[in-house]
Parts: C-alpha cells; sequence; structure tokens
C-alpha cells in the first residue's frame, strides 16, 4: 500500500514534547539542517516522519523508487495510528514519507508553490516517483 508518489512535510518546531525520542534525536548532534532545511542525520539520512509499521525512531531505511533511484531516510517523527490508514503507513494525504524541514531556509522559501505550501504540499516535485521498495537499514 506505499506505492505512492505523494511526499508531504512538516516543519520540525512542531516537534515540542521535550521528552519524547523524536524531540531529543532531533536536537542532539546525530542530526543537522543542511543549507536547503532538510534535516540529516551525520552519515546522510534525511529525517522524516513515518507511521508506525516502519518502527521506532531512529529507524534508517533504504526507500527505492519506480524509476531506481533511492533515498536514505531515517525516520525522526512518528505519524499517528489514528492519522495512517490500516496498516499504519499512508496518511490522510495518501503519503508514506512526509519530510521533517526547517520551513524557513531560504531555499524552501524559493520552492513555495502558488498555494503557500513548499512544492504546493508535495516533495515529489523535487523527490520524484513512487516507492517501489523499501529496505530497513539494520546498523
Amino acid at each position: 500500500s506505499a506505492h505512492t508518489s505523494v511526499k508531504t512535510y512538516m516543519d520540525y518546531r512542531k516537534i515540542t514534547k521535550t521528552d519524547s525520542a523524536q524531540y531529543k534525536l532531533i536536537h542532539s548532534d546525530e542530526i543537522i539542517t543542511d543549507d536547503r532545511g532538510f534535516l540529516v542525520s551525520k552519515d546522510g539520512y534525511i529525517g522524516v516522519a513515518l507511521g508506525t509499521y516502519f518502527g521506532p525512531v531512529g529507524s534508517k531505511f533504504i526507500f527505492t523508487f519506480e524509476d531506481g533511484h533511492q533515498l536514505k531516510l531515517i525516520k525522526v517523527e512518528v505519524k499517528s495510528d489514528s492519522h495512517t490508514c490500516d496498516h499504519n503507513i499512508l496518511d490522510g494525504s495518501n503519503a508514506a514519507i512526509e519530510f521533517v524541514i526547517d520551513s524557513k531556509t531560504s531555499w524552501m522559501n524559493a520552492h513555495r508553490g502558488s498555494n503557500g505550501l513548499i512544492f504546493n504540499g508535495n516533495f515529489n516535485a523535487y523527490f520524484n516517483g513512487k516507492i517501489k521498495s523499501v529496505h530497513r537499514v539494520v546498523s
């Protein structure tokens, strides 16, 4: 059910519970914000929110798309089961991947669409394609 091209986003400032695993990870020295505004781990995994199907915060994955390109992703936020499908993968907008970003960077602001959202709310314009497979990276 994860074969979707929708890729939404949220600003990291929405993660405010200071005692949560999410907050601790994104505010650790393991995660930096790159010049575009993506949260990225020291080993190059881009921070995303994923459903509980994908395991705990800190889990790493390689998402492969239909054209063969791959994205290395780290789960830095949890999509609530109440906001996802029966398999706890897709949210109400049909997205499996929700990028956790700094929406105030100049790069992000330069990509705001006509509706005011970055890439009109769907990062598929930047990371194009439907998900073909997901591989969990074991450390």
